[in-house]
């Protein structure tokens, strides 16, 4: 009977493109990262993508995949503890290979949300330079196009009316800066640029009430 139950968990494994080797490695990646162990849970991937390659071809393309993406997500838990630089870029080569060597993968649509993620938490305030808003706004775009139903679309909505907000508001802040120095019609395009590219803005008032005074300055 014993025999009979392990050889069914064994099977049972093997089906999901695991051994117990391999199980055995995954509880230990899952126990470096709680501990924020990442290096160490990272050595433990890299001996899970070894094993993935003597399972039967059925097995290991799943393997793989499962491998892949978990060595990405390390980096991307490690940059969250403490946003350095070398690490989000890290996660994010590793996201977007994944992404290429498995672009139909349930877990694609999360590498893609993650992807903007890294982004988003680099964006700065308004009032300094908008590189990591923009490339937000583009990676969530880019999750919308390509998985529009996914379970991450609801958040990357959200998140792109947050990103436009912080956009909408440099620009306003640009255009004040040009009208404080007199220089009324480039305040005048910017803020036309704003109210086209923006009509969503909570400061919109603002910006028409402004845009009428350098209109009439402007020579």
């Amino acid at each position: 009977m014993m025999i009979k139950a392990l050889a069914g968990l064994l099977f049972h494994s093997l089906v999901w493109g695991q051994t117990p080797v391999i199980s055995s490695l995954w509880d230990g990646v899952q126990a470096d990262l709680q501990k924020e162990r990442y290096e160490q849970a990272r050595q433990k991937i890299g001996d899970i993508l070894v094993e993935c390659g003597v399972l039967n071809p059925d097995d290991s393309p799943e393997c793989f995949a499962r491998a892949k993406f978990a060595l990405a997500d390390t980096y991307y838990k490690e940059y969250g503890r403490g946003k350095i630089q070398p690490i989000r870029e890290m996660a994010g080569y590793h996201f977007r290979e994944f992404q290429a060597a498995y672009p139909f993968h349930p877990q694609a649509a999360e590498a893609q949300f993650k992807i903007g993620m890294l982004c988003y938490r680099n964006i700065l305030s308004p009032y300094r330079d908008t590189e990591f808003a923009e490339r937000a706004q583009e990676e969530f775009s880019i999750l919308l196009r390509n998985y529009p139903q996914g379970p991450f679309a609801e958040d990357a909505k959200k998140l792109i009316a947050k990103v436009r907000e912080v956009l909408a508001e440099h620009e306003l802040y640009v255009a004040q800066f040009y009208f404080q120095k007199k220089s009324f019609q480039a305040a005048a395009s910017r803020l036309e640029e704003l109210a086209r590219d923006y009509p969503d803005f909570p400061k919109l008032q603002v910006v028409l009430n402004l845009l009428e005074k350098a209109r009439k300055r402007a020579p």
